[in-house]
């Protein structure tokens, strides 16, 4: 029997929805008529026409079972009222409801995308659809009834509360039923046909998702007596949820989380394939920072902490569920080890995404409708070339250049068609007459020839047609463009150019005026897939993403069915972007041109005018020519890496979370506070990456597999100096937190494996087990995700530019992925505004190439940093603030929000600065759509940077900063000391998959009375502070030469530091055997002095090198505690600059007591060595351990007494694999012990190691021990670590001390 979906608006009318076609003669219709036509030429449409009053709601429903239909309503002017496409994004058919404004004739057009039949229906206000009185119903009441139609609903009202779980039974013996229930605003909380294929009864069940009037919909597919009843089994909505023997799976839970419950766990039963699991949690009271972590049995398949940077509410949406039981466990950030509490309120949705009933979709705009009627030209072109031009939002200036290169290159012409849909905005630009409306263009020559001095230059050319104003993000519109385009122009060659706009996967193309989103990949798909059938082309030639972000492998993965060949950019490009004039120019000259060297010229010529353009942003800019008739080679060398990752994600997650940590991400010079993260990586940077890697032969192969794959397809790429040293120039999806990820994804992106492959990796990089939640009874067995940040040392108390602060810190957790330093400048009422957040990053070299990467020890990590008291300031020429500026990889950059002269709405936009500190680019960004586009600021306009304001509480909340009027050559920017105060300086560490640890502290600047001319340097291993002077480069370490040195920009002065260890204190013999280091002599005698207050000896010397010779002034002091000497040299080619930085050696340095400075650590953790080829943490407590049969011991305290126990040992067992050395200790150590249990054996992959464990109990002298073993075997030697504590201990014990060894244990590779 033929099932057709059932939609009913609610308490009033229900519609069956059509497909649409098209069609050039006027079929009269009425209300009340159902007709069945057939599609037979997608790019016409079957034209309706009926007379209407004025006031009347009329109804127009299309529906087909074969074809995706299009619903249009027009006046007899060709004016568009209405049109719709599909009703839902999983419902084809279309429906239109709309109130007629004037009395006469209107005309309906039936559309669709293909070949089929139809059924139309036109309902109007006299003839609208009948529905039965209303009747009540309570739980447990039963109706029966007469069912009209389909068409026709009969209804019932129940009152219900949020959590009620309904049953609502339809049944009959006669008629084919259908059961709709929904809420009271319409909006389908359930629906039924059949109970199965062969019962053609109806059955739904649902939770219900709020308190209030609900409506039962009864249909049928013809007319015949029912059955109804309505029960429910309440949930426990709005209690507190019990730990254990809780079975209830309501839809809003509250409870609450303290120091003796740290977690409530609310099981989610019989969720469905496919479905999407929704949670939202706040805090209703106290300080209680939620953290939400949903289960499919023991697997942590997602969790967020925060729902975003302002609240510490969670928020999670768990998309294509497996079928099965979940459990959702709600607690707080830290788990038990955390200190927030407080009650809190949870709801759980579960469905396939809240369908609406409500269908209609109406306009108030009038949108011209129907191109010009030409003749089709009577010869073949060589290219007809196709460009849709979204200028609807603030790229319009630039859209009005790129249809000036047109012209420039002398129009279209009969070789080269050149035919150009231009949507206008009427906010931004007032050239060209400043009309706002769609065009269609086939550009002429340039008469005027402006360009070089008017921006944007004069439009010549004359539209063919005014269609209104077009909404270009809605498909049907760029798939009208195209047909006409391709039927009135026919060519050998086709070219498409999609102009606005680009966000990757997102889609590209957005519209201000009359649309919300943005051109995505299923509906471009489906519009270029049409094309191709409406036209009878086999594909386009070429595609040309002229917009940012475009050269994805989502994108190309789609858009390889449709066109040969693609050029783009990975990255944000920048206007005039591609060089339409050079690529009419060249088609014109050689139409047979080879496709890969027509890219060719265009990448070369885009970086070449980006060079002109903007040198300092160019470095990170690039585009690239694709084969898209190879990329299916490219999506298969992706699956088979994504099956091998999916297979076991647990055991690959912590070496793919530290290569994504350090992949190039695009973009990611825009500040994350406010632009949003980075997610979007160079697919082939990452692959090496991994590669390189990794020691797992399969998950290598598969890598490389990618990388092989993109080189087929690459034709032809250009980059700046930065990006080519990392990109393969295209990019992909992957978001380097769990809580960034888009659950839009699965919709849009063709790349469903790589997308499942993300949700395994993200649930893999929580904790491998329920290490917030082990089973009741039993504690947990998984590490805490969660870093712990401890900061360690500070030394000044106060600081200035002439005495900076060394700041150390110690973090320990699991998978440490990336850290920032940041610096809030504390306000009178006690908040504090972000002035700086800094990437905490490692120099390394890889094949030569010098990079900074997130680089973290394992288990604990310690490290010292130093800040020197200086800020960002942005300046106008007038004004001058502090805002926070984000420096990363060499670009600098700030978020703000502008608005052009005269105008109110404001745009997010990003300032990008040169070098210099000036302006360089502006970015912006669509909001809603994840847009980019490089754009032009008006001088006079206002902008805002953007603030980040961490208020008492701890939450973070983005605000406008001061009012910068835009001056001509942009804002500007500089480091200088920061404004005297109290500052909080901070760090903020991430773990893979997202989970952050924080740590601060506060100090106080005072640079009222310091020399801004000198910036100081602090050594807290040596002992001293010197100054330099500040527009010198900053004092580094060279660890290979051994000594500390500053210099001037021209290297033509210099200060360096040399030690001599081990020493005596003799001063001449400090002094010779520095210049002996480098067979130098001293030059004169001698000289007593005293540099504050110490013994000194002066001395000269001089050297001649490729530079010149170096004349220096130098003298050598003792540092008693250390036995440490240390030479303090001046050297220019200038005498008297020698002199001159001598003198502010002398005078300037100071001395302190390392030793003292150390003592005031409170790191707590050490490393130790069981054999030369491994190092492991230990808690300082619990140093030194000792020996005790086959294993080194280690106890808090040092007491072997205590029953907590760490231990470590070195077997010389050889030719065994892990798992079998496991089996001989837990014969020879474990059984032994006295009620010995064993619990289960499992594999535990550390990041540095993969273990094998056996987790015990046995009978200690206190009572019940729980132990785990694991062993690992490397270069053939097997290591094994032994944790013991009494039971209900140890859990904490894992989490805070066992888990960082293990994560620790480094094993040297063999020589």
């Amino acid at each position: 029997m033929l099932r057709r979906r059932i939609i009913f608006v609610a308490c009033a009318l229900l519609f069956v929805i059509l497909p649409v076609i098209r069609a050039q003669d006027l079929i009269p219709i009425g209300y009340g008529d159902t007709v069945r036509g057939q599609i037979t030429d997608p790019s016409q449409g079957v034209l309706y026409v009926f007379d209407g009053q004025r006031g009347e709601t009329i109804t127009v429903t299309l529906n087909s079972d074969e074809v995706d239909v299009y619903l249009r309503l027009g006046d007899m002017n060709g004016n568009l009222l209405a049109e719709n496409d599909d009703i839902t994004r999983t419902n084809l058919n279309a429906a239109i409801e709309f109130e007629l404004p004037t009395t006469g004739q209107y005309v309906v057009a039936a559309l669709g995308y293909e070949t089929g039949p139809y059924i139309l229906s036109l309902q109007g206000s006299s003839s609208g659809t009948q529905v039965n009185n209303t009747s009540t119903l309570s739980y447990g009441d039963s109706a029966s009834g007469q069912a009209v139609s389909l068409d026709t609903p009969v209804l019932y009202t129940f009152i219900g509360r949020a959590g009620d779980r309904v049953a609502i039974s339809l049944s009959s013996d006669e008629v084919d039923t259908y059961l709709v229930l929904a809420d009271s605003s319409g909006n389908t909380v359930a629906e039924n046909d059949d109970i199965s294929q062969t019962n053609y009864n109806s059955f739904v069940e649902a939770v219900l998702p709020a308190s209030g009037e609900y409506l039962i919909g009864v249909f049928a597919y013809e007319s015949g007596p029912f059955a109804l009843t309505l029960d429910t089994s309440t949930g426990t909505g709005g209690e507190t949820q019990p730990i254990t023997n809780n079975d209830s799976s309501g839809e809003v839970f509250t409870g609450e989380i303290n120091s003796t419950q740290y977690y409530v766990e609310v099981p989610i039963l019989d969720v469905s394939e496919g479905d999407v699991i929704t949670i939202e949690a706040r805090a209703t009271s106290g300080d209680l920072d939620v953290y939400i972590g949903l289960f499919y049995g023991d697997e942590v398949v997602a969790e967020n902490d925060d729902r975003d940077q302002s609240t510490t509410d969670s928020f999670l949406e768990y998309p294509r569920a497996a079928a099965g039981d979940y459990s959702l466990v709600i607690t707080r950030y830290g788990f038990q080890e955390g200190a927030t509490s407080g009650e809190f309120e949870a709801s759980i949705k579960v469905g396939s995404g809240g369908s609406t009933i409500i269908t209609t979709t109406t306009t108030s705009n009038p949108i011209a409708a129907g191109y010009p009627t030409l003749p089709v030209t009577p010869s073949i072109a060589d290219w007809t070339v196709l460009v849709y031009m979204g200028g609807d939002n603030n790229l319009e200036d630039g859209l009005e250049n790129d249809l000036d290169e047109f012209e420039r290159a002398g129009g279209s012409t009969e070789s080269v068609r050149i035919l150009a849909l231009f949507d206008r905005s009427h906010e931004y630009s007032t050239a060209n007459d400043n009309w706002t409306e769609t065009r269609i263009y086939e550009p002429g020559p340039d008469e005027t020839g402006d360009f070089r001095t008017v921006y944007p230059p004069t439009i010549d050319s004359t539209p063919l047609a005014d269609l209104g104003e077009l909404d270009t993000t809605f498909g049907n519109n760029l798939l009208d463009f195209l047909v006409w385009g391709i039927q009135t122009y026919p060519a050998r060659h086709y070219a498409v150019i999609m102009n606005d706009h680009g966000g990757a996967w997102y889609g590209t193309v957005t519209d201000e005026t009359t649309g919300s989103g943005i051109l995505d990949i299923p509906t471009m798909s489906q519009v270029f897939d049409a094309a191709l059938k409406n036209t009878g082309l086999e594909k386009f030639d070429l595609l040309i993403n002229d917009a940012c972000l475009m050269s994805g492998i989502e994108h190309y993965a789609a858009m390889a069915r449709y066109f040969d060949f693609a050029l783009g950019s990975p990255e944000i490009t920048l206007n005039p972007s591609f060089d339409m004039e050079l690529m009419t120019n060249v088609l014109n000259d050689n139409p047979n041109i080879d496709i890969g060297q027509l890219g060719k010229l265009m990448v070369d010529k885009y970086m070449q005018d980006m060079g002109a353009l903007a040198p300092d942003t160019v470095p990170v800019l690039g585009a690239v020519i694709t084969d898209l008739r190879g990329f299916d080679g490219v999506v298969n060398a992706l699956d088979n890496f994504t099956e091998v990752v999916t297979a076991n994600p647990a055991a690959y997650v912590s070496e793919i979370g530290q290569v994504r940590a350090n992949t190039y991400a695009y973009s990611f010079f825009l500040p994350e506070d406010q632009f949003g993260p980075a997610t979007n990586i160079d697919i082939g940077d990452f692959m090496l990456r991994v590669a390189r890697s990794t020691t797992d032969t399969q998950l290598s192969s598969a890598a490389q597999g990618v990388l092989n794959s993109l080189s087929q397809v690459r034709l032809y790429s250009n980059a700046g100096t930065q990006l080519a040293r990392f990109s393969t120039f295209y990019n992909i999806y992957f978001p380097a937190r769990s809580y960034e990820f888009d659950t839009r994804y699965f919709e849009q992106t063709p790349l469903q494996d790589w997308a499942l492959m993300l949700r395994s990796f993200f649930g893999g990089a929580s904790p491998q087990s329920r290490s917030f939640r082990g089973p009741q009874g039993a504690p947990a067995a998984a590490p805490s995700s969660v870093p712990i940040v401890n900061i360690t040392n500070i030394f000044p108390d106060e600081t200035s530019v002439a005495i900076p602060i060394p700041i150390s810190m110690e973090v320990t957790g699991r998978n440490i992925s990336e850290g920032k330093f940041t610096v809030d400048q504390i306000q009178p009422d006690g908040s504090a505004i972000r002035l700086e957040s800094s990437r905490i990053v490692t120099e390394v070299v890889n094949d030569g190439v010098v990079e900074y990467v997130n680089l973290w020890n394992p288990g604990v990590d310690d490290s010292d940093f130093t800040w020197d008291s200086e800020v960002p300031f942005i300046s106008n020429g007038t004004l001058t603030s502090t805002e926070q500026v984000v420096s990363s990889d060499g670009v600098s950059s700030i978020a703000g929000r502008y608005h052009y002269p005269g105008q109110e709405d404001w745009i997010d936009v990003t300032v990008i600065f040169n070098s210099d500190g000036g302006t360089s680019s502006v970015v912006s960004r669509r909001p809603g759509s994840n847009g980019l586009a490089s754009i032009t600021l008006v001088t006079g306009g206002e902008f805002q940077p953007y603030r980040l304001r961490v208020t008492p509480d701890g939450q973070v909340v983005s605000e406008p900063g001061s009012t910068f009027i835009w001056p001509e050559e942009g804002i500007t920017w500089e480091y200088a000391p920061a404004p005297t105060g109290q500052y909080n300086l901070g760090f903020l560490v991430e773990a893979v998959g997202g989970t952050t640890g924080f740590a601060s502290t506060t100090v106080r600047v005072n640079n009222d009375d310091v020399d801004v001319t000198l910036r100081g340097y602090v050594d807290d291993d040596w002992g001293f502070i010197m100054q330099r002077p500040e527009d010198w480069f900053s004092v580094s370490y060279f660890p290979d030469a051994d000594f500390l040195q500053t210099s001037d920009l021209d290297a033509t002065e210099y200060i360096f530091v040399y030690p001599v260890y081990d020493t005596e204190n003799d001063l001449q013999a400090i002094a010779e055997a520095t210049l002996g280091r480098y067979d130098l002599a001293v030059e004169g005698k001698y000289k007593a002095i005293k540099v504050d207050g110490k013994d000194a000896l002066e001395f000269n010397f001089s050297y001649t090198n490729d530079t010149g010779t170096f004349i220096s002034r130098a003298f050598a002091i003792y540092v008693d505690y250390l036995n440490l000497g240390l030479v303090f040299s001046s050297e220019a080619l200038d005498p008297a600059n020698t002199d001159a930085n001598y003198q502010l050696l002398v005078d300037q340095l100071t001395f302190f007591n390392a030793e003292e400075v150390d003592a005031r650590d409170t790191g707590t953790w050490t490393r130790d060595t069981y054999t030369d080829a491994s190092r492991y943490p230990v808690p300082e407590e619990w140093m030194p351990g000792a020996e005790d049969g086959l294993f080194w011991y280690y106890h808090p305290n040092d007491d072997p007494s205590d029953p907590v126990t760490a231990a470590v040992t070195v077997l010389t067992n050889r030719g065994q694999d892990a798992p079998e050395i496991l089996d001989i200790l837990i014969e020879q150590e474990l059984v032994v012990k006295k009620g010995y249990s064993q619990e289960t054996t499992e594999t535990y992959y550390g990041e540095l190691n993969t273990w094998e464990s056996v987790t015990y109990t046995y009978n200690g002298q206190g009572g019940q021990i729980r132990g785990q073993m694991y062993v690992t075997v490397k270069d053939d030697i097997p290591y094994v670590l032994l944790f013991e504590a009494p039971t209900e201990a140890y859990a904490e014990n894992f989490r805070q001390f066992f888990t960082i060894m293990l994560d620790g244990f480094k094993i040297d590779d063999a020589e």
